[in-house]
């Protein structure tokens, strides 16, 4: 299920490129065919990336299996990128069922967030909800999802859990590592962009000091 629009700040990966207009996160690490691998703004912890499918869709779940096979295994190789950032990584993803939904945070397009957390943060997120979380395969975690709601998605690659929200919420899972880290209050991208994180992550992987190259 394609969408008819992407959002500005993915129209560069969608189109194919392999560098945006934001010369801090708008870089393609990995240089895949099908899936971006891009550091992101509002990184609360070094090491944080996103996995984007250069397909025009909202979620994951409306990706074809083939599509999602590959996604999946993009995202289990960005895991390796970070695997020298302090934790063991987790993935998660906002499913917007629709463009526009709150559940996108603000970007209609799927990601997948990538993030040195420890494997300890999918029982965080279990204990500290009141939603309705059900385990499921964390190699084919969209298999069994209903494409017309709007879903959550975490694993830690062992095990992955996936639930509908019953309030729609912007961010709400960076809302769930901002309590995590102990710094609940700067979960919000668009306040608090980290900059200094985004420029750490790239000089460990690739070598290059954006902050510093911008200036």
């Amino acid at each position: 299920m394609s969408i008819s629009g992407t959002a500005k700040r993915f129209d560069w990966i969608i189109d194919g490129d392999i560098k945006g207009p934001n010369s801090l996160c708008d870089i393609d690490m990995q240089v895949d065919v099908g899936v971006a691998v891009v550091p992101t703004l509002g990184a609360m912890v070094p090491g944080w990336l996103l996995a984007v499918p250069r397909t025009s869709v909202s979620c994951a779940a409306h990706l074809s299996s083939k599509s999602q096979m590959k996604l999946i295994n993009v995202v289990k190789k960005t895991a390796g990128l970070i695997e020298n950032f302090g934790q063991e990584a987790v993935y998660f993803e906002h499913g917007a069922s629709t463009t526009g939904s709150l559940t996108g945070c603000g970007v209609d397009q799927a990601h997948i967030h990538v993030v040195p957390l420890g494997a300890d943060f999918l029982r965080f997120c279990v204990d500290n909800t009141e939603l309705n979380w059900q385990e499921v395969d964390p190699n084919e975690p969209w298999l069994s999802i209903d494409g017309l709601r709007d879903y959550y998605v975490i694993s830690n690659f062992q095990k992955a859990y996936l639930t509908y929200p019953v309030n729609k919420k912007s961010q709400f899972i960076r809302q769930l590592v901002a309590t995590y880290i102990g710094r609940p209050n700067e979960w919000d991208y668009k306040q608090y962009p980290h900059l200094e994180n985004v420029s750490e992550t790239v000089l460990k992987i690739q070598g290059e000091d954006l902050i510093h190259d911008a200036a």
